[in-house]
């Protein structure tokens, strides 16, 4: 029996690198029906930028919330869209384990999770 693909979430930061990563899990979603779920993180810390957390965070809000439309009404696609706020490696793994995803699609890799994701891929494997 053939597995198919049914979530795939895709870590973003408006980066270049993230915004292909989008595109090659809209490809994949396509192929396979399935949900994209678009996690974004805001950094909680003051160092973060010269904008206040505020203004960062409604900032950073408004821009998920437009790319989730982009994707819906170019691709039509509904991703689900993920709004969080604290270190973007801590809570991405704290989702991945608390959610059941078939595939990560990400732009690139944070040095600090690339092997707690290397370990959660491993174990999914191994199952």
């Amino acid at each position: 029996m053939q597995q198919t693909i049914q979530h795939i979430p895709v870590p973003v930061d408006f980066s270049a690198a993230a915004l292909r990563a989008v595109t090659i899990a809209i490809a994949i979603a396509k192929m396979n029906r399935a949900q994209i779920h678009l996690l974004h993180v805001t950094e909680n810390s003051d160092t973060a930028g010269a904008m206040s957390a505020t203004d960062r965070l409604q900032t950073e809000a408004q821009l998920a919330a437009w790319l989730s439309d982009a994707v819906h009404h170019t691709f039509e696609l509904q991703p689900v869209c993920i709004q969080a706020e604290g270190i973007p490696h801590a809570v991405i793994n704290n989702w991945l384990k608390e959610n059941f995803c078939d595939l990560v699609v990400m732009g690139h890799v944070w040095p600090p999770c690339r092997r707690c994701f290397a370990n959660r891929l491993n174990r999914l494997r191994s199952d």
